[in-house]
């Protein structure tokens, strides 16, 4: 058991290490306007560079941003316009990887949750500014479900 959770520790380090290095190569890419041949900033490419695909990571990679930028402290002992910056640039982080799309909903019950991107933003915006230091999160199991293909004659 605690070679497994090494393992998964071990695992978790190594993608948060590459979600890290692809991050920084979005954001030297983002200071740097592309160029042509002549040195001429370049027009982006509309047709493969819309933002309509998004970025494949795979949901350890996503969990572990996730519960990283989650647990990262801010302190609640400073004014809030001074700490202000840091909740949106926490908020930023976390919502990265969230689909604008996004709906939460109680598995349950059936009942909607959070109805829509800003809602979700909101409610999270609130836990960190409320929490400060002593946020914490963690994931105690992990469950891998593979997709059943529909059996003959159905859709």
């Amino acid at each position: 058991m605690a070679t497994q959770l090494a393992a998964v520790r071990k695992e978790n380090a190594e993608l948060r290490r590459q979600l890290a290095q692809t991050r920084r190569a979005a954001r030297q890419a983002e200071d740097t306007p592309p160029r042509d041949s002549q040195g001429r900033a370049a027009e982006e490419s509309e047709a493969s560079n819309d933002g309509s695909e998004p970025p494949e990571f795979t949901a350890v990679q996503i969990c572990g941003r996730m519960m990283e930028v989650y647990g990262a402290p801010i302190p609640n002992n400073i004014a809030l316009e001074k700490r202000g910056h840091l909740l949106d640039a926490k908020i930023k982080d976390f919502l990265e990887v969230i689909d604008r799309a996004i709906q939460v909903t109680d598995l349950v019950s059936g009942k909607t949750l959070l109805k829509n991107y800003q809602e979700v933003q909101d409610r999270y915006l609130c836990v960190f500014r409320e929490s400060g230091e002593k946020l914490k999160a963690g994931i105690t199991k992990r469950f891998f479900f593979e997709p059943v293909p529909p059996r003959r004659g159905e859709f």
